[in-house]
This record gives structure tokens, C-alpha cells and sequence, in this order.
């Protein structure tokens, strides 16, 4: 994981360097590293020539000090203040560095015009992007490149962000430690995290229970369902109510691999006792609502112990957060809730809580955690996770490709599947989202399918490691 810092994550590291006298040396290596990256972007040293723009703060501090690794390497150098520059600068240039105002912009920026060809390498972040919320003011230094320094900074990862920044690296990493509690998941953290099977494992040790589906919307059951299957759960079961009686004979053109259990009735009881042999819950896809779903999904909620996915309509079926509140605090394990925009601002505004275009989403999905007592991904870019403890993950590997109809029913049956294989709740959510933007990818073409999205998921995995490729065993 790559760790995401605040401004006020950034100015507060800035002044405990500063009190243990390593701020010299630390800008000293921020130079160091930077220059690194512009000599790749130049292609070399000899015979180039740099045009870097430097601020009065710490971002020109860093611009002064890439400025001297370069020369040392033989770059012709051109530092240019901001009072001083003039269009004539960029003649002759290879590269153009923009280290006027990092994140401590606060006012409206006025950005240089350079020609179409010239690569530009921005230091922390773009100049005239809000580093917080990914917005622009006034204008903005378009890069090719950002070397943020110590941490993503969360700006650079919605909003208007990823349309400035260009490619993002990543330089000394480790300055931070472990202090800060918002993170980027990566492909490392699904190897690192996602456990292999063992020899002792049977069905049932990944077993996962599915309450969704109606008369109409069996197709989001089965999305789910066959998402759980494939992500190497042992066995599905599938509940899901009968409109009246006689449709206990349909085919629901289901896979024949899915347990499925057609309720005549949406008395809670017997659901609550089949569930309680599972790893794992995911309920809501295409379950319909009214009152009685809404009591059986929250009497199944109340009254089960393994971690809970709860999507769509079962989100519906919560009311409140004040209710989901209550359910969370009497569970022993979490509940996760998997709003699209749309759904979140319908759930979570009454209590003030809404996604709104420039505004930090990553916060928001935070305060809603905290709010509900529940772990909220929220969908869109970039996906959020958040806990009520306040650890939150980011996950960018998504795209516009996953807006299609039940692409969102494929995610909670990843998810479910996840939880059935013992990862943390919030760990299988934010993996379930990363595993399920680059399986999206990972299928190519034009546009997408979501029922190709389960077997992508699989393939996707299979890509990472050789544990799970099929083959027999060394002797």
C-alpha cells in the first residue's frame, strides 16, 4: 500500500522534521530524487536544458535543490521566480519543472504557456491543484509527470486531479512511517493478503450465503452469486422470495454449481438458522423492496455474526444510518455497505452526509462510517473504503468501463467470496473493488459485459501469482 497524506499530515511532518534539525538533508534527498525523474524524462544529461519555476515556500525549496543535483550532472539550469519569467524562457528547453506552489496553494494560479511538446514534471503537486480535494484554482500547471514527495497527497486522486497529474511517482516513501491512516491499495496487497488454501479446507470452510434476487431481478443474483463461486468459495447458497407459490417450478437459469432456496414465505427464523452455517452474507442484489424484506434483511442482520455485505436494495431495506448504527454496534463481526453515489447521498442525507462534485469524497466516506459504525465503500472515482476507526483505503483501478448495469451486483459477490476466505472485512472490501477494476481491464475490447467480469476476477488473480495456477505439485 502506498500511504495518502492531508495537507495538515504534510505540514505537521514539516515541523517534526524541522525540530530534529533534518529539514536540510531531507529537501537535499527531495532533490535528489526529483532530479532522478527529470533525467529520465530528459533521456540523459548532455546538452539539455531545464526550465524550473520555484515558489517562496517549501515546494521551492525542493524546485532549488532538484535544480543542483541537475547542474551537478551537467543540465543547463534556468530558475525562474514567479515575478520574473517571461514567455522567451522556454526557448531551447527540454523540460519544464514546476515548483511554484505544491500544496500550499490558496489562492487562484495563473499557470505558464508552454508549448504542446514540452514534457512538464511537477514537484508534490501540480501547481493550482487543491492537494486536499483535487480542484482547481483558478488555473492549473497540467503535468506529465508528479514526483509527490513522501505520500500520495489525496487530490491527486479525484476531482479534477487525475486529469492534471499525469503520471504519478511516488519519492521517499518512507518518511512518514506508519503514521497516517488513509492508503492506496495495490496489486502487492492482494498477494500479501489474500490466503492460500489449505490442504484441510472442504466446501464449507468458504461457504457464503446469499439473500437476493425477486421475480424480476434474478439476473443480479445470479451476477452475485457466481462472483462469490469464482472468487474460491466452497459452496453458494442463494435465498431469495417467491412471488407467489407456484414459481417455486421456474428456471431461474441459474449455474448449476448455486444452492438456491425459494422463500414462500419471508418469515425471518428459518433464514436466520440456514445462515448461521456460513462464513459469510451478502445480501441485496435485485431483492426488491417492501416491508417485509426490510424486516427479514435487518432481523438476518440483528441476529447473524459473520461479516455481512449488504448492496442495492438491501441498503434500501436499512432506512437509516441511525438503524444501521444500531445494528453494527450489536454485531460481533462488521457490516459492509457498497452505495454508488446516488444511493449513499439518499441514505446519508438526512444526517448531512452527501457526495457533492469538488468536494473531498474520501472524507465524506469517512464521516459515514463513522456515522453508521459500519465499514462504506463507496463507489465511483475513486472508490473509498472507510472504517469507523478511521482507517481508510483508495482504490484507483477502476475505470468508466465498470458503468454498466450490475457491475455493482458482481462486486458484493467478490466481496462476500473475500470474507469467506478469512481477509479482514475492510481488507476484502478494498481488495473485492481492486481485483474488480483490474479484471475490467484485464478483459480489453470496446466495452464490457458484467457477467464477464466473474471470470475476469478469476483470470485477473491467476496473473499474480503461480500458487494459483492449476498443475500438479513437485515431488
Amino acid at each position: 500500500m502506498k500511504k495518502i497524506a492531508y495537507v495538515t499530515d504534510v505540514r505537521f511532518l514539516d515541523d517534526e522534521i524541522a525540530k530534529r534539525g533534518g529539514l536540510e538533508m531531507t529537501i537535499d534527498n527531495v532533490g535528489f530524487a526529483i532530479s532522478k525523474i527529470a533525467l529520465t524524462m530528459l533521456g540523459g544529461s548532455y546538452g539539455k536544458r531545464v526550465l524550473i519555476d520555484v515558489g517562496p515556500g517549501s515546494n521551492g525549496a525542493d524546485a532549488r535543490a532538484t535544480a543542483l543535483q541537475l547542474e551537478r550532472r551537467g543540465v543547463k539550469v534556468v530558475l525562474k521566480e514567479l515575478k520574473d519569467r517571461s514567455s522567451s524562457d522556454v526557448d531551447g528547453v527540454d523540460l519544464y519543472v514546476d515548483g511554484v506552489l505544491g500544496v500550499g496553494v490558496n489562492r487562484d494560479y495563473l499557470p505558464r504557456l508552454l508549448p504542446d511538446d514540452l514534457p512538464v514534471l511537477a514537484i508534490d503537486v501540480p501547481s493550482g491543484l487543491d492537494a486536499d480535494r483535487g480542484i482547481v484554482h483558478g488555473g492549473c500547471q497540467r503535468a506529465d509527470v508528479t514526483a509527490t514527495i513522501g505520500a500520495l497527497k489525496p487530490g491527486l486522486m479525484q476531482n479534477q486531479g487525475p486529469e492534471f497529474s499525469g503520471e504519478i511517482e511516488l519519492v521517499l516513501s518512507d518518511i512518514y512511517k506508519n503514521t497516517l491512516a488513509t492508503s492506496l491499495i495495490e496489486d502487492s496487497d492482494v498477494l500479501e493478503y489474500l490466503p492460500a488454501s489449505s490442504l484441510a479446507d472442504h466446501k464449507w470452510c468458504h461457504s457464503v450465503f446469499t439473500l437476493a434476487g425477486s421475480e424480476s431481478m434474478m439476473g443480479a443474483a445470479e451476477l452475485s452469486t457466481l462472483a462469490s463461486y469464482r472468487i474460491a468459495s466452497g459452496i453458494v447458497h442463494l435465498y431469495y422470495p417467491l412471488a407467489t407459490p407456484v414459481k417455486q417450478g421456474v428456471d431461474l437459469a441459474l449455474s448449476p454449481e448455486i444452492v438456491r432456496v425459494g422463500l414462500e414465505s419471508l418469515w425471518a427464523e428459518p433464514v436466520i438458522d440456514a445462515a448461521k452455517r456460513f462464513r459469510a452474507i451478502v445480501i441485496g442484489p435485485g431483492l426488491g423492496r417492501s416491508l417485509q424484506i426490510s424486516n427479514l434483511v435487518r432481523r438476518l442482520l440483528a441476529h447473524s455474526n459473520v461479516p455481512a455485505v449488504v448492496d442495492a436494495d438491501g441498503i434500501f431495506a436499512l432506512g437509516e444510518p441511525a438503524r444501521l448504527e444500531r445494528l453494527a454496534r450489536g454485531r460481533s463481526a462488521p457490516i459492509v455497505i457498497t452505495p454508488h453515489e446516488g444511493e449513499f447521498n439518499s441514505f446519508f442525507e438526512p444526517i448531512g452526509l452527501a457526495v457533492q462534485a469538488k468536494e473531498d469524497r474520501i472524507d465524506v466516506a469517512r464521516r459515514a462510517a463513522l456515522a453508521s459504525a459500519s465499514i462504506v465503500l463507496l463507489k465511483g472515482s475513486p472508490t473509498v473504503v472507510a472504517t469507523p476507526s478511521g482507517v481508510v483505503y483508495v482504490v484507483t483501478s477502476g475505470s468508466s468501463r465498470l458503468a454498466v448495469a450490475g457491475t455493482g451486483d458482481v462486486l458484493s459477490g467478490v466481496i462476500g467470496g473475500l470474507f469467506a476466505r478469512g481477509v479482514e472485512p475492510a481488507l476484502a472490501a478494498a481488495l473485492g473493488a481492486h481485483i474488480h477494476g483490474r479484471a475490467s481491464s484485464y478483459l480489453g475490447g470496446y466495452s464490457i459485459r458484467a457477467s464477464e467480469l466473474i471470470d475476469a476476477c478469476s483470470s485477473w488473480l491467476s496473473t499474480l501469482d503461480k500458487r494459483w495456477h492449476a498443475g500438479p505439485e513437485s515431488i
